[in-house]
Order: structure tokens, then sequence, then C-alpha cells
């Protein structure tokens, strides 16, 4: 692991196993939440660090994208490793930008991610710039996971903004932060789309924009719908509002029993 460049390997645990015997896309999304936490440790960023100045990091966007050897393949089974490289990019208007690379354990790259992280005050739970010393010791990268162009992620038309699956936070879906934790709300998405395809089906790139934090006690209905071929669109919605707290596109593959996860 040097300053710029953080390198964690993580063991399939029997918890994180899918029906098929592997692991869920969620759990990559948290092997990919635990190295940016390590790796801000190690920076002067942690979580007690933040916190001393009334801040604290959240996830704003990710976009994953698997490779297609890896779509193909049987995905990491119990107490296989799964490595994770990432380091930061850039930090541009209040946003910093972190990328990852996802390994198996032979070393082939699995998928690519590209994420945007910006600071919230503790107390008012709102945007609040990083102060200018702390932002200048964020090293910056010209190396990238993939080529990304940030775009507007698509939301679903009001027409598939009824019924959906009721999700309560509960003590157990909380972070640090006290709110839902990203990789918990991504499943709930997920969870709702997949009773609408093949047993078979994987989700081979996922893009989510996280627009509200969910605290302790609400309730949000998750919901999806199609765009056009292999695509689903997925939202969590404000049970009591309507607001929208994530939205996100999907695309799917269906492959064989072997490899669905």
């Amino acid at each position: 692991m040097s300053g710029e460049t953080c390198d964690i390997d993580f063991r399939v645990r029997a918890y994180e196993l899918g029906t098929a015997g592997c692991a869920r896309l969620p759990v990559l999304l948290g092997y990919l939440q635990e190295a940016a936490a390590l790796h801000a440790r190690n920076l002067g960023f942690s979580h007690e660090e933040m916190s001393a100045n009334s801040l604290f990091w959240v996830l704003t966007r990710l976009y994953l994208r698997l490779s297609p050897e890896a779509v193909a393949r049987r995905w990491p089974g119990w107490r296989e490793r799964v490595a994770v490289r990432t380091w930061p990019v850039c930090f541009e208007r209040l946003q910093a930008r972190r990328d990852f690379l996802l390994l198996d354990e032979q070393g082939r790259t699995m998928g690519s991610a590209v994420s945007s992280w910006v600071t919230l005050d503790t107390a008012a739970r709102k945007l609040s710039p990083m102060p200018e010393e702390l932002r200048q010791r964020i090293p910056v990268s010209d190396e990238h996971a993939l080529e990304y162009q940030r775009r507007k992620t698509p939301g679903l038309e009001p027409a598939d903004q009824t019924g959906g699956i009721l999700m309560t936070a509960q003590r157990s879906d909380l972070d640090v932060n006290g709110h839902v934790n990203n990789a918990v709300l991504a499943a709930w998405a997920l969870d709702e789309a997949t009773t609408h395809l093949s047993p078979t089906a994987r989700c081979t790139a996922l893009e989510v924009a996280f627009r509200a934090e969910v605290l302790p006690g609400q309730s949000v209905l998750a919901r999806s719908a199609p765009q056009g071929e292999n695509v689903r669109l997925l939202g969590l919605f404000s049970a009591d509002d309507g607001r929208e707290h994530l939205r996100a596109a999907s695309w799917w593959e269906t492959v064989s029993a072997m490899g669905q996860s």
C-alpha cells in the first residue's frame, strides 16, 4: 500500500453468499466501502478525524461495471479471495472522486468502479465544504479505473412510481453516521428488481445516485421498471411523502446457474 493507492484483500464469508454459493453484489459494494474507509484513515481522513471538524463523508454516486469475463465465469465463493485496489483521483466542485479495481483470486480484473463523495455537517446534516487545509492533503491521480462521463442518472417515470416493496430502517441497517448504509440501500433496490427477473439474471453494471439519507425508523418503497433491453431503472421513495432517496440504472444478463450469485 502506497500513500496514493490502497490494496486490501477480503475473504468471502459464509454469510455473504447467495443461493448459488457465490458472493452477492451488495457484498462487493461493501468491500469497496471498506477499502475506501481504510485508505481514508491512512490518509488522515478517518471518521474520528473528520468528526473533529464536525464533518462526515457520504457517498453520493457510484458506477460499477463488471468485466465480461467476470460475468461469464463463476463469482467468488466461500473463503475465496477478492482484492480491492482504490485511490483518490481528484477533488472538484466539493466532490472527491475515488476509483476502484476489483480483482479475483487469480489476479484477474472482476470489475471497475468510480465513486463521488461529499462532506456533510454532523449537526445540520447538510453539505459542508471541507476546510482548505484538509482538502490540500488529498492526493490526486491521472489514473482512472475506467472512462466515465458523469451524467444525470435517469429516474423512474411518474407512472412507475407506484406500488413497490416497503422497507423500514432498522438499527441493524445503520452505520457509524447514523443512517442506512449505502450498500444496504443498494441491496434494497436490487432485491426489488430481482423479483421481476429470471433467477439466473446477473447485474453486470450498476449506476447509483444517493439523493437523501434514510434515517432510523423511516420507511421507503423500493420500485423498478424496465428501460429498453437488459436495463432496469431502480428507485427508493419515502413512504410518507414520496421523496426520492435513491435512483439507479442497472444492466442485467442471464447466465448459467453455476455462474449466478
